[in-house]
Parts: C-alpha cells; structure tokens; sequence
C-alpha cells in the first residue's frame, strides 16, 4: 500500500488539531478539534456537519492461548451530513451522510489467542472503505422515517451498538454479538450493504 494512503488518516488528525489548538481549553469545548476559528460552526449552521471518532485497543494474553505478547488495533471513522433543507431551503429535504472507516493494527485474537470471537472489537483488518452513503428523511409524520443507501443494518436498528454491551472490548459482545446475527444477513458498522 502506497505510503501516502497509510498517513492520510495521521495528516487530516494533525491538520484539524493545529486549528483546534486556537479554540482554547481542550477540556472545555464542545468538539476535539474545536471550531475551527468559527468555520465548524457556520458550516453546520448552513447545513454540513463533520463528524469523527478514534478508539484503540491493546490487548495482553497474559497466559494459553499462542503466545504470551500484546497487540494494538486503532478504527478511525470521518464523516460529513448534509442537511438538505438547510443547504438548499426546503421543507424536509432529509439528510446525505457520507462516512468513511480507517481500521489498522495487529489482532490479539489470531496472533495471540487463536479463538473465534475478537478480543478487540475494533479489529477488523487493515483497510480504508465507505461505511455510509444514506438519505435519510421523515414522511408524512416525525414519527415516520425512512432511509436508504449504503449503509448497515446495526447503525440504526437492534440497539446493541450504543448500549451496555459496547462498553466492553471483546467483539463477542458488542455491537450484535456474532453467534446472534452469523449466516442471517444483519450487518453491523463498518459492514454496510445496499437497503431501504
């Protein structure tokens, strides 16, 4: 893999934090990168808001398994919504949102362990790929939504993902633990297929 795709996910961290260094305290304001001198909040104002999360894991096998080692494993996710009744003034224009998943590091499961269920629930390979294009909008009544895209299934049905289960770091638990959702279709973020 060409190097400049492998410090790509470093550089927009590094440019995006030199800006968030302006924006005072960075225990007291609202976003890690900060406001970007102001432009965050009028982008998001006129409808386009960025979002991101970093997470790394290092686990130990202590004792069994392979080898006695640690492993680390890092998920990068950047995203931009478009709101498209702020961007182009109409009624319930709904929302585009675009996300993109960066996942790097060494599994303690395969090189360690050797068991089937992820110790770190962030490994996943080594990969950059879309994990999101959707249009999402509500008809008729808020209580009637709709969306469709690219996108999976766990992000917006289930509820495991942003529950207690999420808390823990081994895969068998968070998100739909595999030995629920293996062979029925249902997948979970960053696995994303074409639905309504």
């Amino acid at each position: 893999m060409p190097s400049a795709i492998r410090i790509t996910p470093t550089l927009l961290l590094a440019l995006a934090s030199t800006t968030a260094l302006a924006d005072g305290d960075l225990m007291t304001r609202n976003t890690l990168t900060g406001d970007w001198g102001g432009l965050r909040h009028q982008l998001e104002d006129d409808g386009v808001k960025f979002t991101g999360d970093y997470s790394g894991e290092t686990a130990y096998n202590a004792h069994g398994g392979l080898h006695r080692s640690a492993r680390y494993s890092q998920n990068l996710k950047l995203g931009v919504q478009f709101d498209l009744s702020k961007l182009y003034g109409l009624d319930n224009g709904g929302k585009v949102q675009l996300t993109i998943n960066d996942r790097r590091g060494n599994s303690a499961s395969e090189d360690l362990v050797g068991n089937r269920l992820p110790i770190q629930e962030n490994y996943g390979g080594l990969y950059t790929r879309l994990t999101e294009l959707s249009y999402e909008r509500t008809l008729f009544t808020p209580a009637l939504n709709v969306k469709l895209g690219y996108m999976a299934m766990g992000n917006d049905l289930g509820g495991l993902d942003s529950g207690i289960l999420c808390n823990f770091m081994n895969a068998g638990f968070c998100g739909h633990p595999l030995n629920m959702s293996g062979g029925s279709g249902w997948t979970n973020y960053p696995n994303a297929h074409l639905g309504v």
